[in-house]
């Protein structure tokens, strides 16, 4: 399970000393250099200091692409490439729970449960190669359907 959180991310770019006080805007492109519309919003790009401009932009999905950077007043234009990847900490919440949580072996399945104790998280049928599901010494667990 993968779940995305919004994630803000501050991208710099440098047109040199000699390019202070210049417009600079930002669009955002997929891989195949195609104008992005949505998974993201993006502030005002803003000067840093000599020539350095930077933007803020909070992402609402995966993505992988560029971000063309334009000093309109120079015609000027860089690209930065990127790679804003899944968030994975619920996956890893869920496994320090089946480290720690509660978890109970009843007939042939195994349950372990969520942080309340009483909320199964994952279950699985235990086996015996060779024998029957009786959960009595079992040497393969299988996710329950």
């Amino acid at each position: 399970m993968q779940i995305f959180k919004d994630l803000e991310l501050t991208f710099v770019a440098s047109f040199g000393t000699s390019r202070t006080g210049k417009t600079v805007t930002i669009t955002i492109l997929d891989e195949d250099g195609n104008v992005k519309a949505t998974g993201y919003s993006a502030g005002s790009v803003y000067e840093l200091s000599d020539g350095s401009y930077g933007v803020k932009i909070t992402f609402t999905e995966a993505f992988s692409g560029h971000i063309r950077w334009n000093n309109t007043t120079d015609s000027i234009e860089a690209y930065q490439p990127f790679v804003v990847v899944a968030d994975y900490r619920a996956d890893i919440t869920n496994a320090l729970k089946i480290l720690k949580n509660r978890w109970k072996i009843e007939s042939n399945q195994l349950t372990f449960y969520d942080d309340d104790d009483t909320t199964p998280l994952y279950t699985f049928d235990l086996k015996k190669e060779g024998s029957a599901n009786d959960g009595t010494d079992p040497d393969e667990r299988i996710p329950s359907s």
